[in-house]
């Protein structure tokens, strides 16, 4: 089986408390399913602003934890506008059997003004959607 036939599970990466139990639960469904996992750090960028600071380090880090459980791992940071589209295309673009998100608890209000990049990837995603709360 080669790199492009083996399935893919899509951890997006968001550094907050949610982090952690989303890259566990990741690292099960690729060990349970075969996988390579694929962890994706989209970054955003606002028109006018400076490019956000690489977090290479940290991914690094993660995919070696991966690595070390055994599930082959590889991390993207790709950058533009809109998150959720960054991560959606490429989820499509695989296909990936399952895209792993963190989520945090956020107000109405918050909601409604910011939006939800975990509730498009939720409604938009062609794959299964594992969302993890932190414990």
């Amino acid at each position: 089986m080669t790199q492009d036939d083996q399935p893919v599970v899509i951890l997006a990466h968001v550094p907050h408390r949610a982090a952690a139990a989303a890259f566990e639960a990741a690292v099960r469904q690729a060990s349970m399913r075969g996988a390579r996992l694929l962890i994706l750090n989209a970054l955003h960028i606002q028109p006018g602003k400076q490019r956000a600071e690489a977090r290479y380090g940290e991914l690094k880090a993660m995919a070696a934890r991966a690595r070390e459980a055994g599930v082959p791992t590889e991390f993207e940071q790709p950058v533009g506008p809109d998150e959720a589209t960054m991560i959606l295309n490429r989820a499509h673009g695989l296909p990936a059997e399952v895209l792993v998100i963190g989520t945090r608890r956020r107000s109405t209000v918050g909601k409604l003004i910011m939006g939800s990049t975990a509730q498009r990837i939720l409604m938009e995603a062609d794959c299964e959607v594992l969302v993890v709360k932190p414990g």
